[in-house]
Formats: C-alpha cells, structure tokens, sequence
C-alpha cells in the first residue's frame, strides 16, 4: 500500500491522525517522517540507517529487543534520543531493528508512542447511527497498546486500519475455533508480517463472530504455522449440533492475539486511545 501526507491536528489534549499519516517529527533536532499505524509500538521505532542518522546511541547493555516472526527472528537495539511530536517535546528511549520496519520513511509510530493524553485515528466522517464501543486500553511494552480479552494465558486484540484484513496467530485460532464455530476457507497463501517477513496464512471463518457491541469481527487471517496446531480446524462449516474441541495444552502461556483490519473496522469511523482514562472507544454503526 502507498502511504501519502494525512491531516494531522495535535491540541493540548488531543492528537487527531488519519492511520495513514505521515508525522513530521523532530528526532535530536533533525527532521523525521514517521509513519503512523495503529499496530505501532510504545516508542517510536526506527529504521536503522535513520538511527545512525540521528546519532542515536545504543545502551550499552545489548539487552535491546528482538522481534520473532515464525522462525525468524529479527534482533533490535535501543537508544536514548530527544524528540518532538505534536508540539510535544520529549526524552525517552527509541528504538530500532536489524532490518527496516516502515521502508520510505524514518521510522513508525504508534498511538501509544505520542505523549498526547488522547490519541484518535480518524477513519472516516462520522455517520448518523453510530454506537461508541469502551474497551479496556492495556499497554504491552514493545507491543503497544490493546484490549486485553484474557489474562491467563495473555489474550489481546489490537487495531489497524492499514491492514485490508483481520490477522491472528495459531494459537489464538485454534483455541477460539470451537466457541467461535470457525472453519477455514480459501486456500493457505503467504502475506507479509512485517519487517520484510512473511508467512503463510488462511481464512478462518467465525460461525459466531467475535462480538463487541456494535463492534464485531466475523474472519480473520491466521499465521498458520507460528506457535500452536491449527490442524483441528475444519475446512468446512460444521453442523449446529457438533461441538469441536481444539484446544492448546492448558499450560501453554504464549502470547494470542489478533489484529482487527480494516475489513472489520469498515463499520467504524474512528478509534480512540484515552490513557488517562485507560480506555479504547470505537464508534461504529451496527451490524
């Protein structure tokens, strides 16, 4: 996808972004063009010539982070750096991989990167109808932030409306797949995850979708080959009456997630990340 200027408008509170934005910032008094994207991290990360740009220095301690995708794993560092964002001004730890995470520009940024108390992704006009939908808001280091659906093992739902579809991991799959009456359709194709990585994923169709109010997710893809069987899944929608137990090892502590895109957000207007108020609000028409 092809990413242009959006309007971005920042108050004292409120920092307003289209989710395809692209922020000027500021990084140790250099300018930078950060791409904005709802998936983004908890510090701004960096491409790593743009690290070396912005003389940033890795801590010295190669603690650092790392990023694994399937089996590959993508080694990371962090630094220290001043920056500005918004008219907000700030000195913090940032961060950086091996490979570049938003390739055209300097770096990506998250809602939860932005030292604004509220952040909102405006999608589209607001239309006659609409619902608000409260969500916890959470926040996960590296990760961002999210809505925590299960604390034991850690269940998350995060948003972005870049990604034209939904996405989860096999666990998280194949632990839904019985409640939500999942089965797969379409054939396993590979897509990209992110820092030039791919996997192969499929269609997981939910019988039930997953609801929130007026917000719901009805499939989504699935990273067929992560971390937990998803061989138990049917390829075809199962009778009403048949109960379908796929359930990982009930010590498995591994993270689950999924990432509603915009094929589930294309009821919503906007999201709002309130961290004062820890909460996430979506307003969305009815389906």
């Amino acid at each position: 996808m092809a990413f242009t200027s959006a309007p971005v408008r920042a108050s004292d509170d409120e920092f307003v972004v289209e989710p395809n934005a692209v922020v000027t910032a500021s990084i140790n008094g250099r300018p930078a063009r950060m791409l904005f994207r709802g998936v983004g991290s908890s510090v701004p990360i960096l491409n790593p010539q743009s690290a070396n740009t912005f003389d940033i220095k890795p801590a010295f301690i190669r603690s650092g982070i790392s990023f694994q995708i399937g089996p590959v794993r993508v080694n990371g560092r962090n630094g220290v750096a001043r920056y500005d964002i918004g008219g907000r001004k700030q000195k913090r730890r940032v961060g950086w991989f091996e490979r570049e995470i938003a390739p055209g520009y300097d770096g990506l940024l998250g809602p939860m990167a932005i030292a604004h108390s509220v952040v909102t992704m405006r999608l589209r006009a607001q239309r006659p109808g609409e619902q608000v939908v409260t969500l916890g808001l959470s926040t996960f280091g590296y990760l961002g932030g999210g809505v925590v659906l299960r604390s034991s093992p850690l269940t998350i739902l995060q948003f972005d409306p870049i990604s034209p579809t939904t996405i989860a991991n096999a666990p998280f799959a194949n632990e839904l797949a019985g409640p939500l009456r999942a089965f797969f359709v379409g054939d396993v194709r590979p897509r990209l995850i992110a820092l030039g990585v791919s996997r192969p994923v499929r269609t997981l169709q939910f019988g039930a979708p997953l609801s929130f109010g007026a917000f719901k997710i009805a499939q989504t893809d699935v990273r067929m080959q992560d971390w937990g069987r998803t061989d138990t899944i049917p390829d075809v929608a199962p009778d009403p009456d048949e109960i379908i137990v796929s359930a990982l090892d009930k010590n498995d502590k591994r993270l689950r997630f999924i990432i509603a895109g915009a094929d589930a957000l294309s009821n919503c207007s906007s999201i709002t990340y309130d961290k004062p108020k820890r909460q996430i609000r979506l307003s969305c028409l009815p389906s």
